[in-house]
Order: structure tokens, then sequence, then C-alpha cells
């Protein structure tokens, strides 16, 4: 039920404030989607993505 509420809501979007006042709108599959680039630089203060594997010892 709260899917499609979300979905008529705001066209299936997510409006995602930031701290340094601005919003964008985004799919919430493309939000936290670690293989594209584009959405992992938006979590980084330095704007990279760093999607390199982590090494676990």
């Amino acid at each position: 039920m709260i899917t499609k509420l979300y979905r008529r809501r705001h066209g299936g979007r997510w409006n995602l404030g930031f701290c340094d006042g601005h919003v964008e709108d985004v799919r919430p599959q493309d939000a936290f989607d670690c293989r594209q680039d584009a959405q992992m630089r938006r979590w980084n203060r330095d704007h990279r993505s760093h999607n390199r594997p982590w090494a676990v010892s």
C-alpha cells in the first residue's frame, strides 16, 4: 500500500534533501545503486565514486 502511495504522489520518485541545501528527485532504485558512478559520487565529499572493491583482511 505504501509503495502505491509513493508512486501516485511523486511519480515514483523520492525527493532527497542534501546538507548543502539542494534537493534532487530520484527513482528509489537509483538512489543508492552502487553500480552507478553518478549515484556513488553523490554520497562522497570529494565527488568521486570510490567503486573499487574493499580489501578485507
